[in-house]
Parts: C-alpha cells; structure tokens; sequence
C-alpha cells in the first residue's frame, strides 16, 4: 500500500471538485482486493466522472463512503482516534465498479445515531457490500414512488427525494440506512426462528446426537432419547415459545406466541412452497395446531 501517506491529501482534493483524480483512483486500487482490475477502476472513473459532466449527477454520486476499513470500526471518531487507513470516495463511484465488474466493494457508510442517555447525535458506520447498499437505494426510490414503508402515512415525497434528490442527500441516507438496519434484523429474525425450529424438528425425531449436543451430556441413554422425542413432538405453540425463548432469544423478535404465529402464517402464506416443500414449516404448523382451539382466532 505505498500511497498510504497520501490518503488525506488525496481524497479531499477529489471531493472538492467534480472530477474524480487519478491519484484517488490508485490508492482505491492499493484498497481493494486483488481480483479488482486497475483497468476496471479506471474505467468506473470515467465513467462517473463523464456523469457529473453532462449534468447526471445522481444523489448516489452525492453520498460519501469509506473504503479500507475493516468491520470492527464502529465510528468515525475510532477510525480517526486510531488512525486507521482510509479512502473516502463518492458512493457512486463504488456504483459504477460494480456496474463494470458484477462484483461488490466492501464499504462503510457513515451515519448519525443518537445517545440513548445524553440524547446526543454522533456518527457511526454501516458495513456492507456495495451491491446490497445500491439494491436498498432502488428500493428505498421505489417506496418514496409508491408510498410504502416509511412514505405510507406521510405526504407524497416524490418532488422532494426524487425531483431535489441532490438536495436532500442526507435525509436520503438516514432513509438507506433505515431500511437496511430493517432487513438486517427481519434476516436475523428468521436465523433464529429457523434455528429454534430446526432443533425442536430433530429432538422431536429423536436424533441422538442433537439431543445429546442440545442438553450437553454424551452417551445418554436409549430411553432418554425417547423421553426427549415424546416431549418436543407433543410441544403446543405457548410451550414452543417459552422454550425457544429461554434458548434462541425468540421474545427478542415476538412479543408473544400469537405475534409469532402472524409471522409464521405470514411466511407461508407468502410462499407455499414453505409449507409443502419444508418439512420444518410443517412441523411448526403442526405445533400451532395442537393449541387450537385457542387461537381458531388466528387461522
């Protein structure tokens, strides 16, 4: 990485013109993981710098990121108190990369969080894949169209974050990175739930060697795995949701066994192929079903 000792330089002179420099190009290169071509660069480079030429400036061109930084820097505050090596570049270059190579630039996004304590707003980072941030900014477009998401119960927002996007860049961003926190914890969310379901699936079935990994005692017994088998087969809803919330945290994503039997119909009613294709989707319908008539309410 021999333009290191260039990087503040370098950068801020890029971002004070509308013109990306080469120099910023060959310390992204020394950034970025071999696979990338310098060709590659050179070509997204010109690619975005001819857009700010014609007057084509997105707000995606607008939106600064940092690159070189690895996941565990949480702020801009650590990254500087640190002095970790850093490239800041216009997202839209990163946009343009990955146009030419089909492939993402690990990145990390800045934005404003607030102290839950003093109340006080300071920045922090958003890591991802280039790719993942450009999909959500389309996205986040094509809620601000349709007014879904976070538009639904707000006034149309088209002539400002679509018409004045350059203007409103930083609201913008708080709106990406909302969105992106929101798909983050609806995947985590389904991790766990998948996993609680999973475990309770095999113990209902009887395999020894998850009942034995689960309880953590090896060489137990016949008999016990039998006890085991005809506990978890039997499991309704409620007990399901007291058990995997002692184990797999599931109270962190439901407020209750009805708020988790929504999601789950919302799961399979969303694709079928769910519950006839996935046999831990069916044992969980089963589980709901053993609590009727309870909630009849809910089918």
């Amino acid at each position: 990485m021999s333009n290191i000792h260039y990087l503040d330089i370098s950068f801020r002179k890029a971002l004070n013109s509308n013109k990306l420099t080469n120099e910023l190009i060959e310390i992204l290169y020394d950034l970025l993981p071999t696979r990338f071509a310098f060709w590659a660069l050179k070509l997204a480079q010109s690619r975005y710098n001819e857009r700010q030429a014609s007057g084509e400036t997105t707000w995606l061109d607008k939106l600064q990121v940092y690159v070189g930084l690895p996941d565990w820097v949480v702020s801009e505050e650590q990254m500087l108190s640190e002095n970790i090596h850093h490239l800041k570049c216009p997202f839209g270059l990163l946009q343009d990369i990955s146009n030419v190579t089909h492939d993402s630039v690990f990145c990390a996004l800045p934005y404003l969080k607030t102290d839950s304590i003093s109340n006080k707003r300071y920045s922090v980072f958003l890591h991802d894949k280039s790719l993942t941030i450009e999909h959500n900014a389309h996205l986040l477009d094509s809620d601000i169209l349709s007014q879904e998401a976070d538009f639904e119960d707000i006034d149309d927002q088209y002539d400002r974050l679509i018409q004045s996007e350059l203007t409103h860049v930083c609201e913008k961003k708080e709106y990406l990175v909302k969105r992106i926190l929101r798909e983050r914890y609806n995947e985590e969310n389904i991790h766990v739930l998948r996993n609680a379901i999973s475990t309770c699936f095999q113990m209902a079935k009887g395999e020894k060697e998850v009942i034995e990994a689960f309880i953590g005692v090896s060489n137990i017994s016949d008999k016990d795995v039998e006890e085991a088998r005809a506990i978890y087969s039997k499991l309704d809803i409620e007990e399901f949701y007291e058990w995997g919330s002692h184990h797999f945290a599931l109270d962190d994503f439901y407020e209750d066994e009805e708020d988790l039997i929504d999601h789950i119909k919302s799961i399979i009613s969303s694709d079928n192929i769910h519950l006839f294709n996935d046999k831990k989707y069916k044992f969980i319908t089963e589980i709901i079903g053993r609590s009727l008539p309870k909630y009849t309410h809910l089918a």
